[in-house]
């Protein structure tokens, strides 16, 4: 079974390759420095398609080698045939219940937060990039990470037998190379010089708000703005508590006095487990006693409502401006820099 792997790097970019890493003939690891401390790592990969107990083995260390080689890295481009076809119905049926045993190396891939191409811009009935007789698979990828991929301006499969012998077509993902580099120039560029810092620093604080996110409870509050926060129950039921307690202080009321009722008639509607024979049968003072702890509950849950829905509200926000940040970078930096401050 043959093997290999190749990177094709243009001419005035032959200087700028630091280091170049092989493995069994499968992987080739290149990495490109410029000005700056712009890293671009690029990594072919030939994934085997054999099942043997060795091929398995080297596939497993390849997995090891591109989380070793992946993490904490910036700008990283993978390519290749992957033998792995994500648009295939057994692998449907199976990556629903055993995601990195359907597919381990594109699995592997999703993990480190590399992005699919062809799930960011193609349709969901892709191009097969592989034909043997009458069986077509997509076999062959490019994955980008979360931030470059927003650079990519098209993705398309084509036909190259004319120019080689193979039973493979190509994938090609034309990425904005000027852009990822503008803040390496140090003339007319000059202004865009914190470009690549920023992406940097927008990815950073991405990742640690919406991991910190993680911990919020899940179940939907009501939004708790003061155009809105009345509609709440535990917001009625403060109030309705309230209005009892000053019934029975200030205007000297005793429970079965037809005010007091109907605030109670109230209470049993919004929580009927609230209102029960022991609290109609306690003396006034101790009633209103037990009232107010009541109350301290109610506004207790209503104040902690409030706090996690003014959280969400926060990474709500956060998403939306990471989201407008990768539509478009250029408005994003010129908005937040132009912006005054009080």
């Amino acid at each position: 079974m043959g093997t290999g792997v190749g990177i094709l790097v243009k001419k005035y970019w032959i200087h700028h390759v630091e280091t170049i890493k092989r493995f069994h003939g499968r992987l080739l690891h290149l990495e490109l420095k410029f000005r700056e401390r712009v890293s671009v790592h690029i990594i072919g990969l030939y994934m085997s398609a054999s099942k043997l107990p060795t091929e398995r083995a080297v596939a497993k260390k390849i997995r090891k080698l591109l989380g070793d080689i992946v993490q904490n890295k910036e700008i990283i481009i993978v390519a290749g045939d992957l033998n792995e076809d994500l648009s295939s119905k057994s692998f449907k049926e199976t990556y629903a219940t055993n995601k990195a045993k359907a597919c381990p190396t594109a699995a592997t891939l999703q993990h480190m937060n590399l992005v699919n191409t062809h799930g960011a811009y193609a349709t969901n009935n892709p191009e097969k990039t592989w034909a043997s007789n009458s069986v077509q698979r997509r076999l062959d990828y490019v994955f980008i990470d979360a931030v470059t991929v927003s650079l990519v301006t098209n993705i398309r499969v084509i036909n190259v037998n004319e120019s080689f012998s193979t039973d493979h077509k190509a994938v090609v993902t034309i990425i904005q190379s000027d852009r990822i580099l503008a803040g390496t120039k140090k003339s007319r560029f000059g202004r865009k010089r914190c470009s690549t810092t920023m992406i940097d620093m927008w990815f950073t604080i991405k990742k640690t708000v919406l991991q910190a996110a993680k911990c919020l409870p899940k179940r939907k509050v009501e939004a708790q703005s003061a155009h809105t926060k009345k509609k709440c129950i535990d917001y009625k039921l403060v109030k309705i508590v309230a209005n009892i307690i000053k019934q029975l202080r200030v205007n000297n009321a005793d429970i079965h006095n037809n005010n007091v009722m109907q605030l109670l008639a109230k209470w049993k509607q919004l929580k009927p487990e609230a209102v029960n024979a022991y609290l109609m049968t306690l003396p006034k003072n101790k009633l209103i006693m037990e009232l107010l702890n009541i109350k301290k509950e109610y506004r207790s849950t209503l104040q902690a409502k409030i706090r996690i829905q003014q959280q969400r509200q926060i990474v709500d926000n956060i998403i939306r401006r990471q989201q407008n940040f990768d539509l478009n970078k250029r408005a994003m930096i010129k908005s937040i820099l132009n912006r005054k401050r009080q």
